[in-house]
């Protein structure tokens, strides 16, 4: 199976599902590789949960549920519920994203058995509300991280960088979000004894904006960056979590979510930038601000952070309009 992306959309894909897969004991009616897959997670977990809300429609709390995600947008534009109900599992499938409204298509001989679509909001996918998302954010972070950190600066290939005409640089350009402020460029060096290879630009005594940005773009550092963040939760409260920049990057990018960085201040001392975490697929993001002292990068670095954790990408823009 293969997934092709371009900007703001997702290219239709359609799978021929050759077997039955079971959830709780009941047949799987999303391709059991979708529910895995960061593009579409969010999407095909949501379809099977709602499928699993109409099989328990005798009970009062699910036809509640099933009541809310009609009223925040789920619409059939070929079939009903019951048609959902019924589906088998082994229907050709279909789904993509355009404009944070995802189109879902099941097939049967060719002809389209139920078509539906929906908005990507983050509460309408995970059938949660704002406090909810923020004890799931608060409980991820404080977890056990799963990976483990490497010393050894990262490197790539020449070939999936761009060249910065007139100096030694190359660049990873996925571009801005928003404003371009707000954007998403690492830089590499040329490795030394490699003519087709880069490594990542870490010389914070010359360039410790460039390093600082590399650092927020791939969770990479030469030091721990330890991060003091204050959680922002429903009604003023927050939490404050403790966590390293490279655990941070690993849990956030887990989810399917992109950062973009931007510088907002810089003292000759301490760098403060906006840090933003998107997930077009989940229609969220998660926005930082971060205060990284630069004189502390030569060794363990304590910096300070605070989030606003699942924010709507139709809420988002008004949060950049200072920045901008």
């Amino acid at each position: 199976m293969t997934v092709r992306s371009k900007t703001l959309s997702f290219i239709i894909i359609i799978v021929a599902v050759f077997s039955i897969y079971p959830i709780w004991g009941r047949q799987s009616i999303v391709p059991e590789g979708l529910q895995e897959d960061k593009e579409f997670a969010f999407a095909s977990r949501f379809l099977e949960h709602y499928r699993n809300l109409l099989l328990d429609a005798g009970s009062e709390t699910a036809a509640d549920t099933i009541r809310m995600v009609k009223e925040q947008g789920f619409r059939y534009l070929k079939g009903n519920d019951a048609a959902l109900r019924s589906l088998k599992g082994d229907e050709e499938f279909s789904i993509d994203l355009n404009d944070g409204v995802y189109r879902t298509e099941w097939r049967r001989d060719g002809k389209p058995v139920v078509v539906c679509s929906f908005p990507s909001r983050v509460d309408l996918l995970t059938f949660s509300n704002k406090i909810q998302l923020e004890d799931r954010m608060i409980g991820m972070l404080k977890g056990k991280h799963a990976g483990k950190r490497s010393d050894k600066i990262p490197a790539i290939s020449t070939s999936r960088l761009k060249k910065v005409e007139f100096s030694p640089f190359y660049v990873r350009d996925l571009g801005y979000y928003i404003t371009p402020r707000l954007s998403h460029q690492v830089v590499y060096l040329p490795a030394e004894g490699s003519k087709d290879q880069c490594e990542l630009l870490t010389d914070h005594s010359v360039y410790p904006l460039e390093c600082v940005s590399n650092y927020m773009l791939t969770g990479f550092s030469p030091n721990p960056i330890d991060l003091s963040m204050d959680v922002s939760r429903y009604g003023y409260d927050k939490a404050n979590v403790s966590i390293t920049l490279d655990e941070l990057y690993g849990k956030l990018s887990a989810e399917g979510s992109v950062p973009y960085w931007g510088v907002d201040e810089y003292d000759g001392k301490t760098v403060k930038g906006l840090y933003v975490w998107l997930n077009k697929p989940g229609g969220f993001a998660h926005v930082m601000t971060v205060n990284i002292p630069i004189s502390g990068l030569s060794s363990s670095v304590k910096a300070n952070a605070k989030m606003n954790c699942y924010v709507r990408l139709d809420n988002l823009k008004n949060l950049f309009e200072e920045f901008k």
